[in-house]
């Protein structure tokens, strides 16, 4: 824009306040800003929701200061959250000048993560379209963001607004300002500190000197420079020139930077990020410098954890990366074999260009194909036949073929009877006996598994 300032990157503004009255200062200012400068304004509304709940006969209940939402209060939340604060929003942010526009994760499917156990259906996000926001930014639009998104299945869900900007402004590389009731975080005196690291953050978290509503929102800032953010700042909503002065001052809020992610420091955070599935994070740690192949204390990877988790698109990180597709942990489980006991044909597929051992065995002598026949992943059992090496007749320290044990520990239902079916037309040797030289037709009737004794006979013909 002719005579606006030079752009110093995006920004994303977590807004406080409860009323429009309150925020009236601060949309001012963030639609002035954003002529100038890329802005996603994200907003929750809590007390407002509770009020609506109140009005609905909807009860209002909380675990660990966090919200419960069941099936009823996402109906209300919905449309409290994304439609009467949301709308409201944008029309004040369009009418001081800036094209705002309404936003949430479920559009377009921006924002999706794993449901937080204990909490019904809300998520943490792990995973940010930052291609649609791009899209809107460029196109100097003020995408204004309610906190909804999407589980791994596709279904709503309500999410915490500071973990929806954290993992925004992670996923953007932005600078995240946490506008809140407090002038930022106190020390033990009662007096605000104007920087923290990670370290002394967990620190201060650990001692209780951080506590209450406070931990909550340290958390988000920690999260989001792990998993990107170049900077955040917890500060004051309510002061004049709130935004410009987070932006600005170094001296207003308590505010925490990218460097403060060391090597040492991103390592210690890739097994937890993988663990859950941030991706954003995983991206952010690995940019540091964290050790790809760090071991937890029962000798697992990021990869594994990753996999034993169902991540897909964290495992596809790693993988991009050299993570080790064979690294095998305490218990000799590796990321290959993982994805049979899961038997995410997905998983599998991201696994095989880092190349995979086929004959890798678990701690029980077996390769991939065996648990994977045993907990009946029909889908898992056809595509890693078709797609590796992988030898349908190997026997385990126990004595079993993949075949023998989709008979003996199995329930003889249609997904098993698939699995055989599968495992008989690529090879497998129905007359492999087990140790006491019973073979998978014996068991078959001994269990009274018809369909699949008649499958094996049809092979022995």
């Amino acid at each position: 824009m002719t005579g606006s300032a030079p752009d110093a990157g995006i920004v994303v503004v977590k807004l406080g306040g409860t009323t429009l009255a309150e925020q009236s200062a601060t949309l001012r200012e963030v639609a002035q800003r954003s002529r100038s400068q890329r802005i996603v304004l994200v907003h929750g509304g809590g007390k407002r929701l509770t009020e609506w709940l109140g009005r609905m006969g909807v009860e209002s209940r909380f675990e660990g200061g966090l919200r419960v939402t069941d099936d009823a209060a996402l109906e209300v939340a919905l449309g409290v959250l994304r439609g009467v604060i949301n709308a409201e929003l944008v029309a004040v942010l369009r009418s001081h000048g800036a094209d705002a526009l309404g936003w949430s994760g479920v559009d377009g499917g921006s924002m999706s993560g794993d449901r937080v156990a204990g909490l019904g259906r809300v998520v943490s996000v792990t995973n940010v379209r930052t291609d649609l926001l791009d899209l809107l930014l460029g196109a100097r639009a003020l995408p204004v963001v309610a906190p909804a998104a999407l589980d791994r299945d596709g279904v709503i869900c309500n999410v915490n607004a500071d973990d929806a900007a954290a993992a925004i402004a992670g996923a953007l590389g932005a600078r995240l300002v946490l506008l809140t009731d407090a002038d930022g975080v106190w020390d033990a005196d009662g007096l605000r500190i104007p920087t923290l690291t990670l370290a002394a953050s967990e620190r201060l978290i650990a001692e209780g000197v951080i506590a209450g509503g406070m931990v909550p929102k340290v958390r988000c800032a920690l999260r989001a420079i792990e998993s990107g953010a170049k900077q955040v700042v917890i500060a004051d909503g309510a002061a004049t020139g709130a935004l410009a002065r987070a932006l600005d001052d170094p001296d207003f809020g308590t505010r925490w930077s990218s460097s403060s992610v060391t090597p040492e420091t991103a390592t210690a955070r890739i097994l937890g990020a993988a663990r859950s599935g941030e991706t954003a994070s995983l991206v952010a740690a690995i940019a540091a410098g964290a050790d790809i192949e760090a071991r937890d204390a029962q000798g697992r990877t990021p990869l594994l954890l990753a996999v034993m988790g169902s991540h897909v698109a964290a495992a596809q990180v790693l993988v991009a990366a050299g993570a080790d597709v064979n690294a095998q942990d305490g218990r000799r489980e590796s990321p290959f074999l993982a994805s049979g006991v899961t038997g995410s044909v997905a998983m599998l597929e991201t696994l095989l260009p880092g190349r995979p051992d086929t004959r890798i065995t678990n701690r029980f002598g077996g390769v991939a194909v065996i648990p994977a026949s045993e907990r009946g992943h029909v889908a898992y059992v056809d595509a890693v036949l078709r797609m590796t090496d992988i030898d349908v007749n190997h026997v385990n320290d126990i004595g079993w073929t993949a075949l023998l044990e989709a008979v003996l520990l199995a329930d003889g239902g249609p997904r098993h009877q698939e699995v055989v079916r599968i495992l008989l037309a690529n090879g497998a040797d129905p007359r492999l006996p087990d140790r006491d030289g019973r073979t998978a037709l014996d068991h078959a009737r001994a269990l009274g598994y018809d369909a699949i004794a008649e499958l094996l006979v049809a092979v022995g013909d």
